[in-house]
């Protein structure tokens, strides 16, 4: 398989890392920045083990995933993601899934 430019210069990331980095900067009160990654594995983001109310998991911090490329699913369902989410330049090849959420950033 061929890779383009832009692939050249990404990192390959598991996905549960890249989870891992989300909740502990949420815990944190932190943003979270992801750039130029190739992020194997399910994004699931649903899982995360983040405060709830009434039914839904309420994600606190800003979210910016760039320039990247998710190999599988990325699962954001149920969220209300209080701040901004940008997926700027990121490739989705399995499917995104955002049933339920709220976005009000």
């Amino acid at each position: 398989m061929k890779r383009t430019k832009d692939e050249g210069r990404r990192v390959e990331k598991a996905a549960k890392e890249i989870l891992a980095e989300i909740l502990a900067k949420n815990e944190k009160g932190e943003d979270v920045v992801i750039k130029d990654k190739i992020i194997k594995g399910d994004l699931d983001l649903s899982k995360l083990d983040l405060t709830e109310k009434n039914g839904k998991k309420l994600l606190g911090s800003s979210i910016q995933i760039k320039h990247c490329k998710i190999q599988r699913l990325a699962i954001l369902k149920n969220i209300d993601f209080l701040k901004e989410i940008n997926f700027e330049d990121t490739n989705f090849n399995g499917g995104a899934n955002f049933y339920g959420s709220n976005f009000y950033g």
